[in-house]
């Protein structure tokens, strides 16, 4: 995980455990998680979100979270196969 994405998740856990309520600073956690590739707390967060925010927001982060594990994880099998089948 990159450093940055590291403080910029810190950042926003730190703040949203000062305002749960802050559909904001949720909204920031949540595009901190993508950025690590946190699919699980993506989900939670979506959870958590749900009664503040409007259907096509909510129904954005909960296809995201969906998806990118599928995305992620076909990526990262493309490069172990590319990996190999790499002339030694």
């Amino acid at each position: 995980m990159p450093v940055c994405g590291q403080k910029l998740l810190a950042m926003y856990e730190a703040a949203t455990e000062a305002q749960p309520a802050n559909t904001d600073l949720l909204r920031g956690l949540f595009v901190a998680l993508v950025r690590v590739d946190n699919f699980t707390k993506q989900q939670q967060v979506c959870a958590r979100t749900y009664p503040s925010l409007s259907g096509s927001a909510h129904i954005k982060f909960g296809f995201v979270s969906t998806y990118q594990p599928v995305v992620s994880r076909s990526l990262r099998l493309r490069r172990s196969a590319r990996a190999l089948l790499r002339p030694q």
